[in-house]
């Protein structure tokens, strides 16, 4: 995964802010304590797990319009793919063409995503006028029991995800749809671009590193995460290092929150 790659995602997240996000408990009423473990939180969820969840369910969609009868195929094209093009290069490739550009191709060994046994392979590319496909990032996607999925990353390094997803049947969408994950992943970026904002004292193009191991499986639903705790740590290239855990839960039908410890403290904020 390259640079300016992570970057962009945690550009993305940066411009979100933290708004809409308020405190509830703890020692420090102002956030002080807490906020940057919450920043951490949220830079794992927006700019790595986000990425990683909205390219693999691009493989959910073309799964369901495969399986699909051919008079409902336009449906499924027009309901997930408004915005590309699908084309079958042969019995087991894929893509999605958008503007006359491949955007994402799927490499799979002839079986449908619902079979034990499936191994997909899903490659996203820049868009961009270079006479070749630059990749984004690329993923394997492994059925390993009933509605039960391995996912991993392929030729990455150093960024990686090493996922188990689970859902209660199978499904054409992540987005709509609850799901279980469980495992770890891990995040690079550099701050030359002015993007970080911990405790470290930064200069320019400094290294940051997130690990981050989810301790119990996360729950999401279409509304937010329900369940699940995760470590993230995060490392910077003069080994400084910060810590926090993340704790989502449910309050009532309608409050998603995540409690956040760090520095000793824990507060819950509105997720």
């Amino acid at each position: 995964m390259k640079k300016n790659i992570i970057v962009l995602f945690v550009a993305i997240t940066i411009l979100i802010g933290f708004s809409s996000c308020k405190i509830e408990s703890g020692d420090d009423l102002n956030g002080n304590v807490t906020e940057k473990g919450f920043e951490l939180c949220h830079y794992w969820d927006n700019n790595l797990n986000a990425e990683v969840i909205s390219t693999i369910e691009k493989a959910f969609n073309l799964n369901a319009y495969i399986v699909a009868p051919e008079g409902s195929k336009t449906l499924i094209e027009d309901l997930y793919f408004p915005y590309y093009k699908i084309r079958q290069i042969d019995s087991t490739q894929w893509t999605l063409i958008e503007q006359q550009a491949t955007r994402y191709s799927f490499i799979t060994n002839g079986k449908t995503l619902s079979e034990i046994g499936a191994q997909w392979i899903i490659t996203s590319y820049r868009n961009s006028d270079a006479p070749q496909l630059e990749v984004l990032n690329s993923y394997a996607i492994e059925c390993t029991g009933v509605s039960t999925w391995h996912i991993t990353t392929t030729n990455s390094d150093p960024f990686y995800v090493n996922y188990t997803l689970t859902t209660d049947t199978m499904v054409e969408t992540l987005t709509s749809e609850p799901y279980t994950l469980e495992g770890s992943s891990f995040l690079y970026y550099s701050t030359y671009y002015g993007y970080a904002s911990y405790d470290y004292n930064y200069e320019n193009n400094a290294d940051i590193f997130i690990d981050a191991t989810i301790t119990e499986p996360i729950h999401k639903t279409a509304q937010g995460y329900s369940s699940g705790k995760i470590n993230l740590k995060a490392t910077n290239d003069a080994n400084q290092e910060m810590e926090t855990t993340a704790e989502f839960y449910r309050q009532n039908p309608v409050a998603y929150k995540v409690k956040i410890t760090y520095k000793g403290v824990t507060e819950s904020w509105v997720y």
